[in-house]
């Protein structure tokens, strides 16, 4: 008689803590696995550092099976092959049921669960399709959004039941797909590591611990200020959200413990206490853009609105507009807060969401260039990049959201220096040409199309357009296509 054997699917969602994969296995025996698709490594929107992230995050996993006397399985190969090899060699001797997570996918992830699902059908293996993340109905209104959110937050956390799970030896994977080191197939992505996150359980909780306690105060106002930002003035949790290290929930329910410890013995209770319900906000925004995707994955490459193709797509760039491009990814715009941005984004991986979204401005509405061409390269380099926030926020600080508002926001780089970085601390920090420069000499230069500012700085370059005519030019073309989604929209709902 076949023994049952439940095989544990993990994606982004490697933890032990608050898992709905890990429950109700008591009693069973149990494979855990992570497979590495080659497409990890050939997508365009592969970063190194989330590569490198991620494979702390596993072995941190894998150390957590290993003090509970089991052991986590690496596959390596085109996922839906490798599932094939194994349950054909597995299903000899067990009788299987494959369990993972939903995962907001691209259309790659997509296509690839699907081809899971056929091939278990191929053996006649259940399939069980757990929920790691608030999840609604599309089109749900929002009060009942709000309430549904904050019950699912409020519920008592999963847990696991590995201490009844049965151990006894599993039959050897065949070799072909079993993984020894991910860093000897792929040494490019592991030749550097980023020195601002690290991946894993402990270095989360330890981070989770210090930004609760210490440096969530201020929150509400430093996470704007992109030097006070980097230093850790906010939560710097995105990339261990990003693979599942801590589910939203369990840091939401931290989060409330910490305001209620803050009311018994915070003598700044309202300041504190206002900085952590503004981050409990970041978090359900998060979980937003989340169930966005789910529920349009398209999106993740196309525009909202249809009438926006002619403005943005991925047409190939004339030769000045690839120039532009590559001045913006490599940070030598002329513009002091966006080449420091873009500078920290090669360097860290990661840069603060003022900055992520001034940085789309600049590039979609000053620089006429497609929201996709910039949600690519902040993909291939962000630690933290999540696919579901990503491309949403491209489309938002391009103008294409939110039609029946007449206005839409452009960030104007010189006037957010003034505004988020005065002393000049995070431009000097990352752009060195500048270490002796004064403000003023900053906002001249900014101000001169031909780089009118002589010697004083120099070889920082000259600023590559006049960031007032270029606004003025590509924001009305924007405005235009705005105004006839609005037309539209409000025809539909008038025949409605």
């Amino acid at each position: 008689m076949k023994r049952k054997l439940t095989i544990l699917w993990f994606r982004r969602d490697l933890r032990f803590e608050d898992n709905p994969l890990l429950k109700d296995l008591a009693g069973q025996f149990v494979l855990p696995l992570f497979v590495f698709d080659p497409f990890f490594f050939q997508w365009e929107e592969t970063s190194h550092g989330r590569i490198q992230f991620l494979y702390q995050c596993l072995e941190s996993l894998a150390g957590e099976f290993a003090s509970r006397n089991s052991s986590m399985k690496f596959l390596y190969g085109n996922t839906a092959q490798v599932f094939d090899q194994l349950l054909a060699s597995l299903s000899k001797d067990y009788t299987i049921t494959i369990r993972y997570n939903y995962d907001v996918q691209i259309d790659y992830g997509l296509k690839r669960d699907k081809a899971i699902d056929a091939v278990a059908d191929t053996y006649g293996i259940s399939v069980q399709k757990t929920r790691q993340n608030f999840w609604v109905a599309k089109g749900v209104e929002a009060k009942v959004w709000r309430d549904s959110y904050h019950d699912y937050m409020s519920k008592r956390l999963h847990k696991d039941d590995w201490s009844e799970v049965s151990r006894s030896t599993l039959p050897k994977l065949p070799n072909e797909i079993e993984l020894v080191d991910i860093q000897a197939i792929h040494p490019s992505f592991f030749n550097l590591r980023p020195k601002m996150f690290a991946g894993g359980r402990q270095v989360g909780i330890a981070r989770l611990n210090n930004f609760l306690e210490q440096d969530s105060k201020g929150y509400h106002w430093k996470m704007s200020r992109p030097y006070l930002a980097s230093l850790g003035a906010t939560s710097h949790l995105s990339p261990h959200l990003t693979f599942g290290v801590f589910s939203t929930r369990e840091i939401y329910q931290k989060t409330l413990e910490r305001i209620e410890y803050i009311a018994q013995n915070g003598s700044d209770y309202h300041k504190h206490v206002f900085s952590l319900r503004s981050f409990l906000e970041r978090l359900r925004w998060r979980n937003n853009f989340t169930i966005k995707l789910e529920h349009t994955p398209h999106l993740a490459d196309t525009n909202r609105f249809s009438e926006f193709d002619e403005v943005y797509n991925m047409n190939p760039l004339d030769d000045q507009k690839q120039e532009l491009y590559e001045r913006w990814k490599t940070g030598t715009t002329g513009f002091a807060l966006i080449d420091a941005s873009m500078r920290q984004l090669k360097k860290n991986g990661w840069m603060n969401f003022r900055m992520r979204a001034m940085n789309a401005s600049f590039l979609t509405i000053i620089c006429g260039i497609s929201w996709q061409y910039g949600a690519v390269h902040f993909m291939n380099f962000l630690i933290d990049g999540d696919i579901a926030i990503d491309s949403w926020q491209w489309q938002m600080q391009a103008g294409i959201t939110n039609p029946f508002s007449k206005t839409f926001r452009i960030y104007n780089p010189s006037r957010n220096i003034i505004e988020r970085d005065p002393d000049l601390a995070y431009i000097k920090l990352f752009v060195p040409e500048l270490s002796s420069v004064s403000l003023e000499d900053i906002l001249e230069h900014e101000k001169a199309e031909e780089g009118l500012f002589g010697n004083r700085i120099g070889d920082y370059p000259s600023p590559m357009l006049n960031w007032n005519q270029s606004k003025n030019l590509n924001g009305s073309k924007v405005a235009k296509v705005r105004e006839r989604v609005r037309k539209r929209l409000q025809g539909l709902n008038v025949n409605q």
